[in-house]
C-alpha cells in the first residue's frame, strides 16, 4: 500500500508577500553570465548535458517520503522569493549528490567565470539553491508542491517546457555560484630560495622577499586580514607561538598567486600555477648548479596560507591549508640565490608561452607540472615523471618514438649523440612502464649506457626534459615538430598557432607592387611553358608529380630560384582529408623549402581536382615552422590550374588573388613576376 505523507510547512516569520527574482546584489555581474551562457552554448553537446543533468537532478527529490525508504529527508528553512521564511521538508536520492558533482564539474570546467570553484563547495551551493527557491513561482508552483499534487520537484515546475525550467533554474544555480567566488592572496614559502622581490606579470604570480615591507604592503593592501600576518617571520604580529605553522617561520622568500575563486579552489589554481614557475625555475637553473635536486633529510614544505578581499564573503579571515609538496628541501650550500638574469629569462619564457598557440601552451604547462613531480619525487617515479613531461611536449598518438627524436634534435640542435641519448633512454623507459624492470638498477643496458655516453640515465633525462621545457618555445620546437599533422580548417590553424588575417592592403604588397618585369628571353620561355602545360592538361587530370614537373619546376627554373644563392629541399608529404556535402575527398600536398622562406605547395588528388584553398591550412602551418621567425615567409600554392600566394610575419598573413595560368598565358606570367619579387626579398 502506497505510503502518504506530505511534505511538512513551518511558518516562522510572516511579512507582506513580494516576489524578488532577481535581487540586486553588485557582485553577480549579469554580463558575466550571459558570456559564460554564450560561451558554454557555443558547445552545444555541453549545454545539452547540463539541461539534462538539472532535469535529472529534480526528478530525484521527492515531494513525499519513496515507499522503499530510500530517501534522505532533508528539512530546511525556504522562502526568500515571497518576503518570509517557512520550514519545509523533502526527501532526496543518493544520486542526487552525484548529480550535482557532475553540474559542478561542467560548470568548473567549461565556464571561465566559474573555473575557480571546485566540486564539493559548488555541489553545497547547487543543493542550497533549490533548497532557497523552493517556493520560487517562476520555477515552482506552490499547489503542485504544499497539496502534493506532484511527486517530485521536477513535476512541480511552473514552466512546462522541460529545458526552458532547467535553463531558469541553472540562472538561479549560476548567480549562486558566481557570488561564492573571492579574490584570494595565496602564500607559499620558499625556504631556500633567496632573491629581490620580483613580479612576474603572468598567473598572478610574485615572488615576495620577506623582509621587504614597501612589497608586502602593496601586495596586501586589498586584503585586510592580511595586514597582521608578517612574512618577515612566518607568522601573526602577535609573535611566534605554539599554533604557528613551522613551515612558514623565517622563510626568506614567498611565491605568492592571486587567484580569485572558492577557497579549494584559488588554492588548486594557485598550486598549478607555482607548479609551473618552481619547474621553469630550477629548469633554468639545472645547467648552472651540479646536483642541483639533492634532497636533505628536511621536512617537505606543504602548507600555505591565504586570505580573501572579503572576508564577510569567505566567511573567513585567514586559511591555513595543504596546498602540497611544490618545492622540496634540496640539498644545497645555504640557499639558491636567484639572480636578476635567471628571473628576466624566466620572464621571457612567460612572454612567449603567453603569445604561443593555446595546443603550444598546454602542453609546456603539462610537461612543466610533470617535471615538477619529478622534482618532488626520487628514483623510478623521477625518472618516468620526466619522461612523462617529454611526451607532454612533443608526442602523439603512433607518433611517439619518431616525435621524441625530432623533439630532441630540435632542443639540441648542436648534440648529435642526443638523439643516440634518448633511442636507450626510451628502451630504459618501456622496460620499466611495460613490466620488464622495477627500478633503473635492474636494467641490463644500464652499463652501457654509462659506458657509452660517460653520463647516467638518471642525470640525462632530466637534463633532456628541462632543456626542453627551458626552450620549448625560444627553438619553435612545438611549431617544428606539428607541421606535418595535417590542419583541413583555416579557423584550426588560426586557433592552433594564434594567427589573424591582415586584411590592409599594405601588408602583402609583394603580390602586387612593383613587380619586376618579364624580358624577352623569359616571355619566350614562358609562352613554352604555358602552351606544353595546355597541351598534357588537355589529356585529362594531372598528378601532383606531373604538375611538378610541367609547371612548377620550369616557373622556378625562370624566376631564378634554382640559382645561387638560393638552396632548395623537400619535405616529407601530407595526406589530407577533406569532406564536403556529398563525398569525402583524398589528397596531398607536396612541398619544396627555399631559403627557409618560401614553401611552393603543390595539391593532388587522384579523383578530382582539389581546389588550392584545401591547402591554405597546411601551409600556413608550414610558414609557422620557419626557423626565420623575424622575417615575412612566403608560400606559393598551385594545383596546377590555379596559382595562390600568402604571406605570413608576426603571426598576421594575407593571401593574393588567385592567378589562373590555365586561362591565359598573361596570367603565368603575372604569377611569375610575384615569384620574382618575392625571389628579390628572400634572398
Amino acid at each position: 500500500m502506497k505510503k502518504s505523507v506530505s511534505c511538512k510547512i513551518f511558518r516562522i516569520r510572516v511579512s507582506p508577500p513580494s516576489i524578488v527574482l532577481h535581487p540586486k546584489d553588485n557582485s553577480y555581474n549579469k554580463k558575466d553570465f550571459i558570456k559564460s551562457i554564450e560561451i558554454m552554448k557555443a558547445n552545444n553537446a555541453l549545454i545539452k548535458k547540463l539541461i539534462k543533468k538539472l532535469i535529472h537532478l529534480t526528478k530525484q527529490i521527492y515531494l513525499n517520503e519513496p515507499e522503499d525508504g530510500s530517501g534522505l529527508l532533508e528539512s530546511f528553512m525556504t522562502g526568500k522569493h515571497l518576503g518570509s521564511s517557512f520550514g519545509m521538508e523533502w526527501w532526496i536520492n543518493r544520486g542526487v549528490f552525484e548529480c550535482c558533482e557532475d553540474i559542478a564539474d561542467i560548470a568548473i570546467r567549461f565556464d571561465p567565470q566559474l573555473e575557480g570553484g571546485d566540486k564539493e563547495s559548488f555541489s553545497k551551493i547547487i543543493r542550497e539553491t533549490l533548497r532557497e527557491n523552493a517556493i520560487n513561482p517562476n520555477l515552482f508552483t506552490f499547489d503542485s508542491l504544499f497539496l502534493r499534487r506532484a511527486s517530485t520537484l521536477f513535476e512541480a515546475r511552473a514552466i512546462k517546457n522541460p529545458d526552458e525550467f532547467a535553463s531558469h533554474l541553472w540562472n538561479e544555480i549560476h548567480r549562486n555560484l558566481a557570488n561564492s567566488l573571492v579574490q584570494w592572496l595565496i602564500m607559499y614559502p620558499l625556504r631556500l630560495v633567496r632573491t629581490d622581490s620580483f613580479i612576474l606579470g603572468f598567473d598572478g604570480l610574485t615572488l615576495l622577499r620577506a623582509n621587504d615591507q614597501d612589497q608586502w604592503k602593496k601586495l596586501s593592501e586589498n586584503y585586510d586580514e592580511s595586514q597582521d600576518w608578517m612574512p618577515s617571520i612566518g607568522t601573526w604580529a602577535n609573535g611566534i607561538s605554539d599554533h604557528s605553522n613551522k613551515d612558514f617561520l623565517f622563510s626568506p622568500t614567498w611565491l605568492i598567486c592571486e587567484a580569485s575563486g572558492t577557497a579549494s579552489g584559488a588554492r588548486s589554481i594557485a598550486g598549478d600555477s607555482m607548479r609551473t614557475f618552481i619547474a621553469i625555475l630550477c629548469s633554468c637553473l639545472d645547467d648552472q648548479i651540479p646536483n642541483l635536486l639533492t634532497k636533505s633529510g628536511a621536512d617537505p614544505t606543504t602548507y600555505s596560507i591565504q586570505f580573501p578581499d572579503d572576508a564577510s564573503k569567505a566567511e573567513c579571515g585567514s586559511i591555513t591549508a595543504r596546498i602540497g609538496n611544490l618545492f622540496p628541501p634540496l640539498l644545497v650550500n645555504n640557499c639558491l640565490h636567484i639572480s636578476s638574469d635567471i628571473l628576466s629569462e624566466i620572464q621571457s619564457w612567460y612572454e612567449l608561452k603567453s603569445n604561443a598557440s593555446n595546443l603550444a601552451e598546454q602542453r609546456a604547462t603539462t610537461a612543466a607540472h610533470f617535471i615538477n613531480y619529478g622534482i618532488v619525487y626520487d628514483g623510478t617515479e623521477r625518472f618516468i615523471h620526466f619522461f612523462i613531461a617529454l611526451d607532454a611536449l612533443f608526442c602523439e598518438q603512433n607518433k611517439v618514438r619518431k616525435n621524441l627524436k625530432e623533439g630532441i634534435r630540435k632542443t639540441f640542435p648542436d648534440q648529435n649523440d642526443w638523439e643516440k641519448r634518448i633511442d636507450e633512454l626510451f628502451k630504459l623507459r618501456n622496460e620499466l612502464v611495460h613490466g620488464g624492470i622495477s627500478s633503473i638498477k635492474k636494467w641490463d643496458g644500464l652499463d652501457n649506457y654509462r659506458q657509452r655516453f660517460k653520463s647516467h640515465p638518471m642525470k640525462d633525462i632530466q637534463t633532456a626534459a628541462m632543456t626542453a621545457l627551458r626552450v620549448y618555445f625560444s627553438n619553435q620546437v612545438f611549431e617544428h615538430l606539428f607541421v606535418t599533422e595535417t590542419i583541413t580548417t583555416i579557423a584550426e590553424a588560426e586557433k592552433r598557432f594564434g594567427l589573424s588575417r591582415n586584411e590592409s592592403e599594405d601588408f602583402f604588397t609583394e603580390w602586387h607592387d612593383q613587380l619586376p618585369e618579364i624580358n624577352s628571353n623569359d616571355h619566350t620561355n614562358l609562352e613554352i611553358l604555358w602552351k606544353r602545360y595546355l597541351y598534357h592538361r588537355s589529356g585529362g587530370h594531372l598528378l601532383e608529380s606531373t604538375v611538378m614537373l610541367l609547371l612548377v619546376s620550369p616557373l622556378l627554373t625562370i624566376a631564378g630560384l634554382y640559382d645561387p644563392p638560393f638552396r632548395i629541399k623537400a619535405e616529407e608529404s601530407v595526406q589530407i582529408t577533406i569532406a564536403d556535402s556529398e563525398e569525402t575527398l583524398q589528397g596531398r600536398i607536396d612541398l619544396l623549402v627555399l631559403q627557409d622562406q618560401l614553401w611552393v605547395i603543390v595539391l593532388e588528388s587522384k579523383k578530382i581536382m582539389l581546389s588550392v584553398w584545401s591547402a591554405l591550412p597546411q601551409t600556413l602551418a608550414y610558414l609557422m615552422a620557419s626557423p626565420n621567425t623575424n622575417l615575412p615567409n612566403f608560400g606559393m600554392l598551385t594545383n596546377g590550374d590555379d596559382i595562390v600566394f600568402v604571406k605570413l610575419e608576426n603571426k598576421h598573413y594575407a593571401i593574393s588573388r588567385v592567378f589562373a595560368p590555365l586561362s591565359t598565358q598573361s596570367e603565368l606570367e603575372s604569377a611569375c613576376r610575384v615569384l620574382c619579387k618575392i625571389a628579390e626579398i628572400v634572398k
